[in-house]
This record gives C-alpha cells, structure tokens and sequence, in this order.
C-alpha cells in the first residue's frame, strides 16, 4: 500500500506528528528546560531599577516562550499554568510602592 495514501503509520514506527517516543522525550526536555529557565530567572539578581514583580513576570515570560516553542504542554493546559504561576509567584513579589510592607497579595497583619 502506498504510505502516502495512509495516513497511519505502521506498527513498529513513530507518527509524524512527535506523538512517538521520541517526541515525547523532546516535550518532556522542553518542559524541564521551561522549568529551569524560570528558576535561573527567578535566582537572577535583577538590573537596577527593575522590580521584583518585574523580576518574577520574566521569568514566566521565559517558562511560556519555552512551553510554546517545544509544544511541551497544550495551549489550553499552558495558559492555565502560565496564570497559577502569575497568581502564586506574584503574590509573594514584595510591592514596588511600599518595599518593606507586606507582599503584593496578602494582608498586613498588625
């Protein structure tokens, strides 16, 4: 049978769309360099003049460019995790306003 005409692959061979092991092995590295990128970005010291907001917000910036590129998670799940990661990550970024108050999201307790 002509593979060109079959759409499936054969018993014994990687489907073209990476779904195979070898794909799979290239989107899980893809979601570990993702997940170092955001920790190298994280444990950076920031430029002057740059918030830690601004400091937390790059490195998810560097988590999403890497998960989109290798496809290491669905968009759908991604923009999920993209914002748990804003939510929980931006929470604990000290205010830029007010550097010794309390962290951006919690409450002052006095």
């Amino acid at each position: 049978m002509n593979p060109l005409l079959n759409p499936t692959p054969s018993s014994g061979t990687a489907a073209a769309d990476g779904t195979g092991a070898k794909g799979s092995r290239f989107k899980q590295a893809g979601l570990l360099a993702a997940v170092a990128a955001l920790l190298a970005v994280l444990w950076m010291p920031s430029a002057q003049g740059l918030p830690a907001a601004g400091q937390v917000m790059l490195a998810i910036l560097a988590f999403a460019v890497i998960v989109w590129m290798t496809e290491a998670l669905d968009y759908a799940v991604s923009s999920v995790v993209i914002g748990a990661l804003m939510v929980f990550l931006l929470a604990y970024a000290p205010d830029a306003a007010k550097p010794a108050g309390a962290d951006m999201g919690t409450v002052a307790s006095t």
